[in-house]
């Protein structure tokens, strides 16, 4: 279990209890620049690589990839991470005259987990003379828009959360909402939040609590069912790595017949030749690791599953998009959540 002690995500900022991570394991980031006294082109690409190394975490394979300038606007669902310098009309976008840089994310709803699909970042050179004597650092600031952005943290305080911010939670965390001059090195309560966030954790580097199991990096309840109990919501999970818990109807585990059935719309057939007394929901995988100790990493009808060494059948549910994708689109729920950064970012 992680022991951050006050780290938010965006899902408890949209009153979810979904956990949440990102679609992809690289975080691309372009710059649209804007002649902006303080703010030049160099001046934010040099700040925007000084953020990628403070968030480079030994915890997590996510890499923050900056590509360079871009003649292109920010758009909503590029899959790219553009920061753009507003010159004028911030205000008008709904932002406040006081906020230093604004981050937009949009999010891909699975039944399981709440993705980041889209993450922009707007910087306030309208309303903020960035020249100032007592202008913000913009390595400060983007540190921690970038961390929004790429983990999807929130402010762990202010008026968002209905958290008071304590002197204790805003000197353990960047992520306060209160500009903090000389902010640049994620803190302890920063990083065990991305962490727990990043693409691709691995359960061995993550101990859960007595009541929870790790789920692909994650910690999430237990509740056992293989005891005869039965589950107030959702169904006993059969096999895989939720086997013998309580999981939701077409969630990790759960029997089915079809991909359609699945949250992942994967389906995993069993058949007596196989040895498979049931057929049960799975998920892509990269490696074995993230399978269940009985299952492996395996083609099985041209997608890579977990699965049992010999199962031979694979129902994938109908969308659009490639059949074996996760088809975050078949999902997607226009949110879109605007990260208010006080005096503040």
């Amino acid at each position: 279990m992680s022991t951050a002690a006050a780290y938010r995500t965006s899902a408890d900022d949209v009153g979810l209890s979904t956990p949440m991570g990102r679609a992809e394991a690289t975080v691309q980031v372009l710059v649209f620049p804007a002649e902006a006294p303080g703010l030049e082109a160099g001046v934010v690409a040099s700040a925007v690589e000084a953020s990628a190394s403070a968030w480079a975490l030994p915890c997590t394979p996510l890499e923050i990839l900056v590509l360079g300038s871009s003649t292109r606007e920010a758009s909503s669902w590029d899959g790219l991470t553009t920061i753009t310098v507003i010159t004028e009309g911030w205000v008008a976008r709904g932002y406040g005259p006081l906020q230093a840089a604004n981050t937009e994310l949009r999010f891909s709803d699975e039944p399981e987990r709440l993705l980041i699909a889209d993450a922009d970042i707007f910087l306030n050179a309208d309303t903020i003379d960035w020249t100032a004597s007592d202008a913000p650092d913009v390595v400060a600031v983007l540190v921690h828009e970038v961390a929004h952005a790429a983990f999807g943290l929130s402010h762990p305080c202010g008026d968002l959360t209905g958290i008071a911010c304590t002197a204790a939670i805003t000197s353990g965390s960047l992520m306060a909402p209160e500009y903090q001059a000389g902010g640049v090195v994620p803190r302890a309560d920063d990083v065990a939040g991305a962490c727990a966030l990043a693409v691709g954790a691995s359960c061995d580097r993550l101990t859960c609590g007595e009541s929870e199991w790790c789920d692909r990096g994650r910690c999430v309840p237990t509740m056992t069912c293989d005891d005869g109990t039965s589950c107030e919501e959702g169904v006993c999970a059969v096999a895989g790595l939720a086997a013998g818990t309580c999981t939701a109807v077409g969630g990790e585990g759960a029997q089915c017949a079809t991909g359609n059935e699945c949250g992942s719309r994967l389906c995993l057939l069993g058949t007596a030749a196989d040895r498979m007394a049931v057929s049960y929901c799975t998920h892509l995988c990269g490696s074995d690791v993230e399978c269940d100790p009985s299952e492996r990493c395996r083609v099985v009808d041209d997608a890579s599953v977990c699965a049992p060494p010999a199962a031979s059948g694979c129902s994938v549910g109908a969308a659009t998009g490639s059949p074996f994708s996760l088809l975050v689109t078949a999902f997607a729920i226009t949110w879109l959540v605007r990260r208010r950064s006080g005096a503040q970012r």
